[in-house]
């Protein structure tokens, strides 16, 4: 049947959502950049970058799943579905966030993040769903993409996947 032959590839938005950009513009709020002019009394791109990212993580352990998001993945395992997680996120933010999702994580065969070698170009380009179809030993014709971005949506149609659109009402 579809489901022995079938694989679902998806965004890692699909389970836990980016935090709000309400929630990037707070911890954006909460670092001192001081004056980049004055050396050493402002913060340097790279202490920046550190900073935001310390933030982020830690509003990861209190990122949810999309609504239905573990009930269908563990559905889909159940019914022998393949599946991968393909997501622009670098590896370490990746695992960093999934840390705190194992039930989402768990029956997922790949996953592909956006630093992978083998990933040359970002959606809406269709690498990362090919790379995650390859590795699944899947025609991508035979998997369906869930994707919340509408960049992603285009990386899944470009891939030959089906494509479900899932917005995310959060974000609307």
């Amino acid at each position: 049947g579809p489901a022995a032959r079938g694989a679902a590839a998806g965004s890692a938005d699909v389970g836990p959502a980016p935090p709000h950009p309400r929630h990037a513009a707070a911890a954006l709020g909460a670092l001192d950049l001081g004056d980049p002019g004055r050396g050493a009394g402002g913060a340097h791109a790279e202490q920046y970058m550190a900073d935001f990212n310390a933030i982020l993580e830690g509003l990861y352990s209190s990122l949810r799943p999309m609504p239905g998001a573990v009930e269908l993945v563990e559905r889909l395992a159940a019914n022998g579905v393949r599946m991968a997680i393909a997501t622009s996120s670098p590896r370490a933010a990746f695992d960093k966030k999934m840390a705190h999702h194992p039930r989402l994580l768990a029956p997922m065969e790949v996953v592909v993040t956006g630093d992978d070698p083998a990933v040359r170009r970002g959606k809406p380009a269709p690498d990362i769903f090919l790379e995650a179809a390859r590795r699944l030993g899947a025609e991508p014709g035979d998997c369906v993409v869930f994707e919340d971005a509408p960049l992603g949506v285009q990386a899944g149609r470009a891939a030959g996947a089906y494509v479900a659109a899932v917005p995310d009402a959060r974000f609307s």
